[in-house]
């Protein structure tokens, strides 16, 4: 008798029945496992984290719909599978988001600055730099091209909520790591940008989060 699948039968029947405790457990079960074999796929630990958290988030989402032809176990690793084989076929969407980045770094050393003002720039980069890749890249959505959760969920392929994730992170990151003075200043970079970036487009507001 298979102890194990008989466990896992047992969680995904209160999981439906809308236990949360038991959806916990099932994630504490296979959730480092998941992440080895997806980031063995993408080749990117950060990457290989959103993808098996966006399976565990839309099997709770949908644990009513969700129907088994096998195990447990089978159902999370050819979710994550799926998944990842979606995120690499996106990758020239993420490649291009990767040169805007680097693009927007680049600005941050090319215009002129006092020796103050150059301290603070490289204070900014340093914090900006530490931030994971795919959270950057979201921050740089949101922040600096001023889009949607909605729409960087849809570029990325990862739900809304992960989104926010990255976001509340990079804030987290920003706040703890840079002064009012350099937030201020990253605000104001980020405001010229934009403005030199095309002359159509509006300010950007930024979230009263900085």
């Amino acid at each position: 008798m298979n102890f194990s699948n008989d466990i896992d039968i047992q969680l995904y029947l209160d999981i439906q029945a809308g236990n949360y405790t038991a959806f916990k457990q099932l994630f504490q079960k296979y959730y480092a496992h998941l992440c080895r074999y997806t980031s063995s796929l993408v080749m990117d630990a950060d990457t290989a984290e959103d993808i098996v958290q966006e399976v565990f988030v839309q099997m709770w989402e949908n644990r009513q719909k969700v129907q088994l032809t096998g195990s447990i176990r089978s159902f999370l690793y050819t979710c994550v599978r799926n998944r990842a084989l979606r995120t690499l076929q996106n990758e020239q969407i993420q490649q291009r988001h990767s040169s805007h980045i680097k693009e927007f770094m680049e600005y941050l050393s090319s215009c002129g600055y006092t020796e103050e003002e150059e301290e603070i720039i490289n204070r900014i980069k340093t914090v900006m730099e530490s931030l994971p890749p795919q959270c950057l890249k979201v921050f740089v959505m949101s922040v600096v091209d001023s889009k949607k959760y909605t729409e960087i969920a849809s570029e990325l392929q990862i739900s809304v909520n992960t989104v926010k994730t990255h976001i509340t992170k990079a804030y987290r990151l920003i706040r703890s790591q840079l002064s009012g003075k350099d937030r201020l200043v990253l605000y104001l970079l980020i405001k010229k940008w934009n403005g030199e970036r095309s002359t159509e487009q509006n300010s950007l507001v930024l979230s009263p989060q900085f």
